[in-house]
């Protein structure tokens, strides 16, 4: 995960340096899950917090619903269950509307082992 996530940070410095914004958005995404998956957790919610912006900004609803998912589950990893909760929700919303069906599916099933969990209120 080290390798992908050095190989994704140089990918946003070249997307930042050369004004590609809507490259920038997307490999936030990407690098916020590398980041993620090493066991950062703050630095990647603070990564997603960037990463929905900056989508939400491009007017980019599918990469918007990518980072309110990861967004959701590192808040869910963080111990804050309910905006985590809404976060996915609101990622739920975007993936149905556009028809999404893997990752609407996928969202959903989250959300039900959440409130089987007990921690999905």
């Amino acid at each position: 995960m080290r390798a992908a996530g050095e190989s994704l940070a140089q990918a946003l410095g070249i997307f930042r340096t050369t004004g590609n914004r809507n490259a920038e958005a997307w490999a936030l995404n990407f690098y916020a899950a590398a980041i993620a998956a090493a066991g950062e957790l703050p630095r990647a919610h603070a990564l997603y917090e960037q990463a929905l912006t900056m989508n939400r900004e491009l007017n980019k609803p599918d990469d918007e619903a990518v980072a309110r998912e990861g967004l959701g589950e590192s808040l869910l990893s963080l111990g804050e269950s309910g905006p985590g909760t809404a976060q996915l929700r609101q990622a739920l919303e975007i993936y149905e509307r556009l028809g999404m069906t893997p990752d609407t599916d996928r969202v959903r099933n989250r959300l039900a082992d959440l409130t089987t969990a007990g921690t999905g209120a």
